[in-house]
């Protein structure tokens, strides 16, 4: 993410297209961005009270589909059949929290194990 001179926001995010099309069609499991929020960033930065772009987060999470945000090395992993661990803390009360999440490419999944 960077911030201009002004304070705003600037990350990318997903098209509102590509989360209806991602649920509906490719049912998938989850969505996993390297940034702040898959919706992305284009203006004044999220602050308690303010509207930010919620359309990814509405149609996941309705689907009761899983977000991951602030990922990294998502370049080393196949655009399919990696296996995903994610770890999470129990939160009661909660909409979101830390996670230790692992990916794992397919030809090592099976030698392993």
């Amino acid at each position: 993410m960077s911030i201009d001179g002004k304070g705003n926001e600037h990350f990318p995010g997903i098209e509102n297209e590509v989360f209806d099309f991602l649920v509906n069609v490719r049912d998938v499991r989850g969505v996993g961005v390297d940034c702040f929020r898959p919706e992305g960033g284009l203006g004044p930065p999220a602050v308690p009270g303010m509207k930010v772009p919620r359309h990814g987060h509405n149609v996941i999470c309705a689907a009761g589909k899983l977000i991951m945000e602030n990922l990294c090395n998502l370049e080393q992993l196949p655009e399919k059949g990696a296996l995903i661990i994610l770890g999470v803390i129990p939160y009661e009360d909660g909409s979101g929290g830390q996670a230790r999440i692992i990916g794992m490419l397919p030809e090592i999944q099976f030698e392993k194990m």
